[in-house]
């Protein structure tokens, strides 16, 4: 599995307790998917995307034991910025078994084994992951692990595209791509 930078792409996973664990174990799992629109507040997206951009949540997906949601922003007048963050889970029969599926779901998109790939962001999560893309738009993808929960953002600006892609704007969009990210890591219940 490959981790796209496209708007499309989305790499999130959670799984989590069934009935056959314990109640201790399901509080230390997520055991329903959170609000992917609650996660970034209205100063943050009016401030990359130059409007108060409404959020627009994608129908959930669900297929056998993924499920899936995800929400985007995107400014009227400059939609040419945009944010998404996408979450899903799999449920899976175990606590601990939901915890190492996400393990598996999030490094069989190659982090963080692909060198130069997947670089390292310390205090995001219990893991957590960035990439860069620069052609031909740039955009930082973000995604990191809680617990048994995978979130992945995505920020882009295509004005910086527009103008070439200088290395201070190109380093902005990965900034504020991670800086999302710990946004949306704060923002999620501690457990759901």
């Amino acid at each position: 599995m490959t981790f796209k930078a496209s708007g499309i792409s989305v790499v999130a996973a959670v799984a989590i307790s069934c009935s056959n664990t314990s109640n201790d174990a399901k509080r230390d799992v997520y055991t329903k998917l959170p609000d992917p629109c609650s996660l970034v507040s209205s100063p943050t997206v009016k401030r990359l995307t130059g409007s108060q951009a409404v959020p627009s949540p994608e129908p959930p997906f669900f297929a056998g034991k993924l499920r899936q949601s995800s929400c985007s922003w995107g400014s009227v007048s400059n939609s040419d910025r945009t944010i998404r963050v996408a979450v899903n889970f799999h449920i899976s029969g175990s606590a601990s078994g939901g915890i190492s599926a996400a393990k598996k779901y999030l490094h069989a998109g190659g982090c963080p084994q692909s060198a130069g790939q997947c670089v390292e962001v310390s205090g995001l999560g219990d893991e957590g992951y960035r990439q860069f893309a620069a052609n031909p738009t740039p955009q930082a993808i973000v995604i990191f692990r809680l617990k048994n929960l995978v979130v992945q953002v995505l920020y882009r600006d295509v004005r910086i595209a527009a103008n070439g892609v200088a290395q201070g704007s190109s380093q902005f969009v990965f900034d504020q791509g991670v800086n999302i990210a710990r946004e949306a890591a704060t923002r999620l219940p501690k457990t759901a």
